[in-house]
């Protein structure tokens, strides 16, 4: 039992470091299948939030002394009274339902609607297909406002399955001044032209309806220091928690959390989006991303770019891009491992056989220790409760 953890546990360290599911190209090489997706590719994945944490931190740490940062934080607006389930152990708030929920007992609750029947399905998953043109909307907004804005966003899903965006802004010293920073509690200060600047953009939606953000806008100033660092973590933070799938973002094990997430499905499937109008299929969905991710396009992690004229640079002022780093990936492996096309090819083939078979080992693991623990339940359930004699 010993030998086969410890094999257990040494092709999954393998794996997460090799790419899971590595293909084939016309021209003959093997190459990564480069997905965001944990459950999907463990390495591929963990490469990706590397890239955008050197990305992030290179607009920061490269910027110097004459830029100023602001975290802008939106969130979507309330579609009906969710469970509201504290983090913390040991602390028990009053819900909407008038409970007081715990962590420990209640956590499958997190983001479930307080009354199912009653809740908008229909209009969260059609704001999370609306909110990249409300941010694009936003974004334009708060660049009349401050020329030199630049900016890296990154997409989060809630509790309850709707979007929210986390926003570092950074823009010129020169530009700062038209945002004030007030003191807006003992230990917290905000920015209220942009606050009430970007309460008041909408958007137009796939049925026609006008979207907004919700009333919980924040706008708050960071340094360029330590605090920057902490910001630049939680983003790296939002970036690893998006390559998860969809429907890890979510759902307690409660019955009641499952239907919200059968519901949102549903949801989602009956959405018509521009693809399924102009395919005219008034019942089943047009198969595009949105309908398997509650109206999210896509995971989204994104910078600003420099401008066609060259004046205004994008987020990474030295120029910083994931096809560089690949790039340059790509050239220490050749200046460290020199090898000729056929050995490249010849090594690549013999690696991807050797992941194949690692995945095919481990899943047959991950099967026998299934159905060894189906097989305990069955019989402590055919055992019946035990008896207590006295």
């Amino acid at each position: 039992m010993a030998g086969t953890a410890a094999l257990e546990l040494g092709l999954e360290v393998m794996l997460s470091r090799a790419c899971r599911r590595p293909f084939e190209t016309p021209s003959g090489h093997v190459v990564r299948c480069g997905s965001r997706l944990k459950a999907e590719c463990e390495g591929c994945s963990a490469l990706h939030v590397g890239d955008w944490r050197s990305i992030i931190r290179s607009g920061v740490f490269d910027a110097g002394t004459g830029y100023r940062f602001f975290l802008l934080t939106l969130t979507a607006p309330s579609f009906g009274a969710v469970h509201h389930v504290p983090r913390e152990p040991g602390k028990r708030d009053l819900c909407k339902c008038g409970k007081r929920h715990s962590n420990e007992v209640d956590a499958g609750l997190r983001g479930v609607p307080v009354d199912l029947a009653d809740y908008d399905y229909a209009g969260q998953v059609a704001w999370n297909a609306a909110s990249g043109r409300l941010w694009d909307a936003t974004r334009a907004r708060l660049r009349a406002l401050l020329p030199s804005l630049a900016f890296a966003s990154v997409r989060e899903w809630q509790a309850r399955g709707a979007l929210h965006l986390h926003v570092l802004i950074r823009v010129e010293a020169k530009d700062a001044q038209k945002v004030p920073v007030v003191q807006a509690g003992k230990k917290r200060r905000s920015v209220p032209v942009i606050t009430a600047l970007v309460g008041a953009v909408t958007a137009r939606g796939d049925d026609g309806i006008t979207v907004c953000w919700g009333a919980n806008v924040d706008c708050r100033p960071v340094r360029a220091d330590q605090a920057t660092g902490r910001t630049i973590w939680y983003l790296t933070k939002a970036v690893g928690y998006l390559t998860k799938d969809v429907a890890d973002g979510g759902g307690g094990h409660s019955l009641a959390g499952v239907e919200h997430w059968r519901r949102m499905d549903h949801a989602a499937r009956r959405h018509r989006c521009p693809g399924c109008q102009r395919r005219r299929h008034r019942v089943l969905a047009c198969g595009a991303l949105l309908h398997r991710q509650w109206g999210a396009r896509s995971h989204v992690v994104s910078v600003s770019r420099p401008s066609r004229d060259g004046s205004r640079p994008g987020w990474s002022l030295t120029g910083l891009t994931r096809a560089r780093q690949r790039e340059a990936r790509l050239k220490w492996v050749r200046e460290n491992f020199p090898m000729s096309e056929s050995e490249i090819r010849e090594a690549a083939t013999a690696r991807l056989a050797r992941n194949q078979e690692a995945s095919a080992l481990l899943a047959a693991l991950a099967r026998k220790r299934k159905s060894a623990t189906q097989s305990l339940v069955s019989v402590t359930a055919s055992a019946g409760p035990p008896s207590h004699a006295g």
